[in-house]
């Protein structure tokens, strides 16, 4: 499956932005600016969109990585515009498929609520009743796999790497906490070793 299409809207669907996917390689390139830098275009942030549609946590968009400080004018605008994001994913470029989807994650604000931000996950206009179904999903449509382990957020960071950390460490692209036998399940797994019953057992 290949991205086809991100669309990034408000709750009264007036598109933020959009980025259209081409056949073959696409490269997201930060030109320099006045200064000569390339830093604050949106690379890093396009990446994270990316992730947050696969099921990525709402937190990584404001939630400075290392120390944990929290960007409040990025927080407000993604609970107060209720932003939408939407994913479409294509078989081929070059003719429509059956196995051609579209998801979407929308974040829903109340503030009386005691956890007061909430994501809403449709596939295929289909809203998914749990975090895990939606998962769940995805890891059938992409993987053409209903396994229980390895989760499908285990197998998505292999995918979309959106630190330097990640990016650097190949083979252990996991948080450090991650045990030698959860990369062999996921090494598995991805080489398509068909035993679900082995896989969970292992």
């Amino acid at each position: 499956m290949y991205l086809k299409e991100l669309v990034i809207s408000t709750s009264t669907n007036r598109v933020i932005r959009e980025v259209s996917f081409k056949k073959g390689l696409n490269l997201v390139v930060g030109y320099n600016n006045d200064t000569g830098s390339s830093n604050n275009l949106g690379k890093t942030t396009l990446m994270r969109c990316i992730n947050f549609c696969l099921g990525g946590k709402v937190s990584e968009f404001y939630t400075e990585e290392e120390s944990g400080a929290i960007d409040v004018t990025v927080k407000d605008f993604l609970t107060k515009n209720e932003v939408k994001f939407n994913l479409s994913f294509v078989e081929d470029f070059d003719k429509t498929s059956e196995r051609d989807f579209e998801l979407y994650r929308q974040i829903t604000y109340n503030p009386i609520n005691k956890n007061p931000i909430k994501i809403v996950n449709f596939v295929q206009n289909e809203k998914m009743k749990s975090f895990e179904k939606f998962c769940l999903q995805l890891k059938i449509r992409l993987f053409n796999s209903d396994v229980t382990k390895p989760t499908f957020r285990q197998v998505i960071p292999k995918f979309v790497r959106r630190s330097d950390k990640q990016i650097s460490n190949i083979l252990k692209f996991l948080h450090q906490a991650t045990s030698q036998q959860d990369y062999e399940l996921v090494h598995f797994f991805l080489f398509g070793f068909n035993l679900p019953d082995l896989l969970s057992t292992k």
